[in-house]
């Protein structure tokens, strides 16, 4: 007698079959594809239709599976919290990175933290759970305000303004716009020294099943000892935040990175041409090289950074907490 482990294997691999087909498919396709006998599949099949989770084309003797899948779909995820289902790809950042992990969304037109790993350097970034921070200056923030839809973008910006925070900071909107374009295009967001002095972040976009974003998660450490690091933490970053949305649903949580047509080989220098950046457009600086050789990059299929010289990221002296019954 087969065991019931056995019986439901079989059960699931026939369902995730008829899953794949698009138009239906019949006992004898089903059979010939799990390599079964076709009276078994036919006795699945009439287990899943009887109980609702499939139907029979009975003109074509094709399967389908029906909306009662949704059911279980909508009800597991109405479950999901993100911090719970993010909280071990943020320990496991801060354990190899060493450094800060935050996770934040976007509230009321700010970015607000709603968890955060510590790590193990003794010299850190400051921060607390239930902070808010500005979206334009921040890493996370600027992952946030990147996917939003553009009216929505152009409603906080409007209620927010763009404040100078520090030297770095953007506060020309057509820049950061063009800035925001660039961030959805690479997947992950910098933040060198633009909102706190000594402080650089990178960040990464976490999306659910529907394909909107929910959160973001960022890296924060000193400049001085992530600046060598961003090209790694960048991709580590993107990585996780892939994770946490594959665990959420986003069907299309592996392809996050964009091709790489154009290089994004940033460089970010104090002067080009001989001249200095402008206060409003500090990433005026910035260039694409189609050719990583003549940058010195090696060229691979994934998409490669060039670490940037010092911006900054989130939580600073200027934020306010969030209600408690935000956070629960």
């Amino acid at each position: 007698m087969e065991s019931p482990i056995k019986s439901l294997e079989r059960a699931m691999r026939l369902a995730e079959a008829v899953a794949e087909a698009k138009d239906g498919v019949g006992v004898a396709d089903l059979a010939r594809r799990l390599a079964l006998p076709k009276t078994t599949v036919h006795r699945l099949l009439s287990a899943f239709v009887e109980l609702g989770y499939m139907e029979k084309d009975e003109a074509h003797g094709r399967y389908r599976l029906t909306a009662k899948w949704l059911s279980l779909v909508t009800r597991f995820l109405a479950d999901l919290d993100v911090r719970q289902v993010a909280r071990r790809e943020l320990e496991a950042l801060a354990e190899e990175t060493g450094e800060v992990i935050h996770l934040v969304v976007l509230n009321e037109g700010e970015a607000v933290y709603i968890d955060k790993v510590e790590g193990r350097q003794t010299i850190r970034m400051h921060s607390r759970i239930g902070h808010r921070a500005p979206l334009h200056c921040t890493a996370a923030g600027k992952t946030l305000l990147a996917h939003q839809p553009p009216e929505r973008r152009d409603a906080i910006l409007r209620r927010h303004g763009l404040p100078r925070h520090t030297p770095r900071t953007i506060t020309d909107e057509a820049t950061l716009i063009r800035h925001l374009a660039d961030i959805r295009a690479r997947g992950v967001a910098f933040d060198h020294e633009e909102n706190e002095p000594g402080i650089t972040c990178v960040a990464a976009p976490i999306f659910d099943h529907t394909g909107a974003i929910v959160a973001a998660l960022s890296i924060s450490g000193p400049t001085e000892r992530m600046t060598p690091r961003l090209p790694a933490l960048a991709e580590r970053a993107r990585a996780a935040g892939a994770a946490i949305s594959a665990r959420l649903g986003h069907p299309d949580a592996s392809s996050a990175p964009p091709p790489d047509e154009e290089c994004a080989y940033r460089r970010i220098s104090g002067t080009r041409n001989g001249r200095r950046p402008s206060a409003a457009d500090p990433y005026q600086s910035i260039q694409f090289h189609k050719n990583c050789r003549s940058a010195g990059t090696v060229h691979t299929r994934k998409r490669t950074w060039k670490a940037e010289s010092p911006r900054s990221d989130e939580a600073t002296s200027s934020v306010r907490p969030l209600p408690a019954s935000s956070l629960s």
